[in-house]
């Protein structure tokens, strides 16, 4: 994300002029700094038509560290950081907290990958992936990762259960994304139409299967997984109470059958059983 043209200006030399109905102008006492730090306050002075405000450029000034805040946060923008030292929640706190319609759990951290040490940490929450993902998939989302050169870590589950892992450590040029919340629910896998399905209390999640197609012919039905949006957890279909927005609903495959296996495996008991009953008769005579 670009700097802010703030941090480039000299906020505490900025003016204002004004011009009166005759045609004349005047300088308008400004504390542009103070107005941006507190809006709607005192000095946030309300603008009429045809006023004119100056920034002048800061001489030799220098880009500092500085985030991104993006999304459902009261004040979205750029917020400046000491690089490794600061935290999200901090950061968070800054830009005026959560809005009501923010999806708390889905809050991520992107991260630009540059030639200097990985964070290892970052590095290990950006690769935790669920376990729905097949080899392809998996290999398919780190190609992802290459290309953007980026790294984005779902963080977000982890703050809300104040697990420490994540409220990582930021970087310049980090960018928090908290998204909005959205009323759906996900699923994937083999069932017709795989995709988001809108969200409806007290339908179960056979529901939403059949919404998403119905299970396809290869589906492995007794193996359905459900992801909890709440807590990041996975958990048999049958232990879900109530499928929640935001939850994934996954439908696996049913493993390849090895026809020659099975009857070789058919032959095998054959064969033993005829020897136990060989055995029994050469006993009783």
């Amino acid at each position: 994300m670009p700097p802010s043209p703030l941090c480039a200006s000299a906020v505490e030399e900025a003016s204002l002029v004004r011009f009166r109905t005759d045609g004349s102008r005047e300088a308008v006492p400004v504390r542009l700094g103070a107005a941006v730090a507190a809006p709607g306050g005192s000095d946030d002075l309300l603008l009429v038509e045809g006023d004119r405000l100056y920034l002048p450029a800061r001489s030799h000034w220098r880009e500092g560290s500085s985030v991104w805040v993006d999304g459902e946060v009261v004040h979205p923008g750029p917020y400046p950081i000491e690089d490794g030292t600061d935290r999200i929640r901090v950061l968070l706190e800054r830009a005026g907290g959560y809005t009501e319609f923010a999806d708390r759990i889905a809050v991520r951290v992107e991260r630009f990958l540059e030639q200097e040490e990985p964070d290892s940490a970052f590095l290990r929450l950006a690769r935790e992936r669920d376990q729905i993902l097949s080899g392809a998939d998996r290999s398919y989302v780190l190609m992802k990762v290459r290309e953007r050169n980026a790294l984005s870590a779902r963080v977000g589950a982890l703050l809300e259960a104040g697990d420490k892992r994540g409220d990582v450590v930021l970087r310049r040029g980090d960018r928090i994304v908290v998204p909005r919340f959205a009323s759906i629910v996900s699923v994937q896998g083999e069932v017709g139409a795989p995709g988001l399905v809108p969200y409806e209390k007290g339908r179960a999640f056979e529901d939403y299967v059949k919404a998403a197609g119905d299970y396809t012919s290869r589906a492995y039905k007794s193996r359905v997984r459900v992801t909890l949006a709440a807590t990041g957890r996975q958990v048999g279909a049958g232990e879900t109470r109530e499928v929640l927005p935001g939850d994934i609903i996954w439908v696996p495959t049913k493993p390849e059958r090895n026809t020659w296996g099975t009857v070789r495996d058919l032959f095998g008991v054959t064969a033993a059983a005829a020897a136990i009953v060989l055995s029994v008769v050469a006993v009783k005579k």
